[in-house]
């Protein structure tokens, strides 16, 4: 408040500095001193307005705060797994093998296709020995 009641005693330049250091241009209807003082005393009032406005907001309760928190946790948690399931799928090879089998005469590669009970029945045997 203090520089409210020296705007009056300031230089024209010193108003002019003033709405500069607030990032404000100066108006056009600014041809007098006393349209200088009006603008800057606008400024300042409105800057101590929305400073006291910040400063006696209301704050959040513990919970909002803990949940807000826990979500940012979460966010970072699944960005952290995706980046190493990614990394883990790059470095491994997924191709399915089938055991191999020879046909007896020819000596090439068969491919048996099961049918579902017999699929069934190898997998039993498989999981259950």
């Amino acid at each position: 408040m203090d520089i409210l009641d020296t705007l009056p005693t300031l230089s024209i330049a010193e108003l002019r500095k003033v709405l500069m250091d607030n990032d404000i241009k100066e108006s056009s209807g600014t041809d007098s001193k006393e349209d200088l003082i009006h603008q800057v005393s606008d400024i300042l009032l409105t800057n101590m307005m929305i400073k006291d406005t910040m400063e006696n907001e209301q704050p959040m309760d513990e919970k909002t705060i803990l949940r807000e928190q826990q979500d940012r946790d979460y966010e970072k948690s699944v960005q952290d797994d995706l980046m190493n399931q990614s990394n883990l799928f790059m470095n491994q090879d997924y191709s399915i093998k089938q055991p191999v089998q020879l046909d007896k005469d020819t000596g090439q590669e068969i491919f048996e296709e099961l049918s579902p009970r017999s699929l069934r029945e190898k997998r039993m045997n498989y999981y259950m020995l």
